[in-house]
């Protein structure tokens, strides 16, 4: 899983690092899957670099997040769908609403 960004901490171009709320997300994405299911990139990686997404979360609070879903082995190139190599591993998808459904279920619980 990706970038949960918060564009009023430490902008570098469009991206942001993780605010808290980018933060709580790793955390439990990282409790869900384990450690090493989670990274946090800095920065972009094309097609991506002109995101401006962190631009809106100067307003409201909310993060950015990428699903992988290059298979092992595979180019990075085959994780962007902007790509001629885009092969994407369709397992990611289940991980992938999973995920997002729990940490909207905790979200929401917290309201």
């Amino acid at each position: 899983m990706g970038s949960p960004g918060h564009g009023r901490r430490h902008r570098a171009g469009p991206w942001a690092r993780a605010g808290a709320e980018g933060r709580a997300l790793a955390r439990h994405l990282r409790g869900a899957f384990g450690r090493s299911a989670v990274s946090v990139p800095h920065a972009a990686f094309p097609p991506f670099d002109g995101e401006d997404f962190a631009l809106h979360l100067d307003r409201v609070p909310g993060t950015f997040t990428f699903l992988g879903v290059r298979a092992p082995g595979t180019p990075v190139t085959a994780g962007y769908p902007h790509y001629p190599e885009f092969t994407p591993d369709e397992r990611a998808i289940g991980l992938g609403v999973r995920a997002m459904a729990g940490w909207l279920a905790r979200r929401s619980a917290r309201a």
